[in-house]
C-alpha cells in the first residue's frame, strides 16, 4: 500500500500544481509566463533523481516528505503541456 501511496500522491500533486502554474502562466503571459517558465526551466536542467537526492537530502526523512520531492521534481513537465495548451486555445 505504501508503494501505490508513494505512486499515486506525489502524481496528483504534481498534476495540481503543474496544470494551476501552466494554466496561469500561459492566460496571464508576459512577466508571470517568464518567472514561471524559467523557474521550469531551471527544474528540468538538473537531473530528477540528482535534483530528488538534495531536496530529500535537505529536507530529511519521512513519507511527506518524498511526496513532497517527487512533487518538486515533476512539476515543470505538466506545467508545460498545460501552458502550451492554454496558449493553443
Amino acid at each position: 500500500r505504501v508503494s501505490r501511496l508513494i505512486g499515486v500522491v506525489p502524481a496528483l500533486l504534481s498534476l495540481v500544481l503543474g496544470s494551476a502554474l501552466g494554466v496561469l502562466a500561459g492566460y496571464r503571459g508576459g512577466l508571470t509566463d517568464a518567472i514561471i517558465m524559467r523557474l521550469a526551466d531551471v527544474t528540468l536542467a538538473f537531473p530528477s533523481m540528482l535534483l530528488a537526492m538534495v531536496i530529500m537530502y535537505s529536507l530529511g526523512g519521512g513519507i511527506v516528505d518524498v511526496f513532497l520531492t517527487l512533487t518538486l521534481v515533476n512539476w515543470a513537465n505538466v506545467a508545460r503541456v498545460v501552458r502550451a495548451q492554454t496558449l493553443q486555445l
